[in-house]
């Protein structure tokens, strides 16, 4: 679950929240909606089955979750030009990753397949609303591809091992670096330098859940994971040609942004903590800074928010 609320400051408005389901293992290429097989023929398409050839597989899973955004003016009910549209996305995700470990490299790509603009996201996000007794959002009509409109996201990483030891000769930790890019609703190329203790250095990093779409991984070893607290710290830049949930796609929208009023290189920081308990389930929480996406106007603002997370191990 990710909402700014979870960041302890006093708003909602952006990134406003995001809720999701995985599924790592075996079952996750089993399960009905597991986009999976899809992701194997687009990485042999692109030529990516090439770049990770010689790695073995570790860890693939796949994700269902929805995405939401909004402006600062919930109440307004007048389409608000300069503020960040409402946008959501209803998704679901796959993703394997793979490890080298002669070159000290890892290797992940995912699919994300789904609709923005659905009307569901709107009587979810009332309803939340109405249990929590915020204001009730009323702008809507004027989403970006309001009514429905199918989009996609392929992306592919590769990490590499930079540095790993033991903080006083007990704590393992491991710094790394990635690089990596995606096509479909975000457009961008990215790069990432990540440090993490008491845990393998090519599990997914906490920036995964950064307009979703790149679920976590982790493998069955890390399942006998000793109890105690992992921590992670994180930085990446965002060179980024194209965001639907600003631009909009092929469907008209009201409220929209051209690419020449959004920023071209973001700039991401994360901090997230992780607790493994001894009867295999984990908590983790982690909280998120973005700089500002839009150049101009009352859009024109950073992004936080925070992310808690449940996994149980079977």
């Amino acid at each position: 679950m990710a909402n700014d609320a979870f960041a302890f400051v006093d708003r909602d408005r952006d990134y406003t929240a995001g809720f999701a389901f995985a599924l790592n293992g075996e079952e996750a290429r089993r399960h009905w909606l597991s986009p999976l097989k899809v992701l194997d023929w687009v990485d042999n398409t692109t030529g990516f089955s090439g770049v990770r050839r010689g790695s073995r597989a570790r860890a693939e899973g796949f994700e269902l979750g929805l995405l939401l955004f909004t402006p600062k003016d919930l109440g307004a009910e007048q389409p608000l030009h300069d503020d960040r549209p409402y946008a959501n996305l209803l998704y679901v995700a796959g993703s394997k990753l793979t490890l080298d470990e002669l070159r000290g490299a890892a290797f992940q790509s995912s699919l994300s397949l789904g609709f923005l603009g659905l009307p569901v996201a709107e009587q979810v996000h009332i309803a939340v609303h109405e249990l929590n007794g915020s204001k009730e959002p009323r702008g809507y009509d004027h989403q970006i591809s309001a009514g429905g409109e199918p989009t996609f996201m392929y992306a592919a990483s590769r990490y590499r091992l930079l540095a790993s030891g033991a903080v006083g000769g007990r704590r393992p930790y491991s710094v790394r670096a990635g690089f990596g890019g995606s096509i479909g609703y975000i457009t961008e190329v990215n790069a990432e330098l990540a440090f993490r203790t008491d845990g393998p250095w090519w599990e997914s990093a906490f920036a995964a859940s950064d307009y979703a779409g790149h679920p976590q991984l982790s493998d069955a070893a890390s399942a006998s994971r000793a109890a105690g607290i992992q921590f992670e710290a994180g930085a990446r830049i965002h060179a980024r040609a194209f965001n639907a949930f600003l631009e909009g796609q092929v469907r008209d929208s009201e409220v929209r942004f051209e690419s020449s009023e959004l920023e071209p290189i973001l700039f991401h920081l994360w901090l997230g903590a992780t607790t493994t308990l001894k009867n295999g389930l984990s908590v983790s929480y982690s909280v998120h800074r973005q700089t500002e996406e839009i150049q101009h106007g009352s859009g024109a603002r950073e992004l936080k928010w925070a992310s808690i997370g449940f996994a149980r191990r079977f």
